[in-house]
């Protein structure tokens, strides 16, 4: 849907900015499906980006993974997926 693509991106754009609010946000996206592919890997590699700058919703997602056992492979391979631009 094109509504829940733009916030998405705009979501994409703000966290590329810096915006941990919006990296959190973006994780959500991808783990749902909200106007992207859903990808685990992609929403706990935003997860942990947030997590890492001190977000506390950042934290907790990552927590949430870990608990639910879908820690991704792709934690030590940040390959360029966005995360470190």
């Amino acid at each position: 849907m094109p509504k829940e693509r733009n916030k998405a991106d705009g979501y994409r754009e703000k966290a590329y900015e810096g915006d941990t609010k919006a990296m959190n946000n973006l994780g959500v996206c991808y783990e749902r499906g909200t106007g992207v592919k859903v990808s685990l890997e992609l929403a706990f590699e935003w997860y942990m980006k947030a997590a890492e700058q001190g977000d506390v919703y950042g934290c907790f997602n990552v927590g949430e993974c870990y608990s639910r056992r879908w820690r991704c492979t792709c934690q030590g391979d940040k390959k360029d997926r966005g995360v470190n631009r």
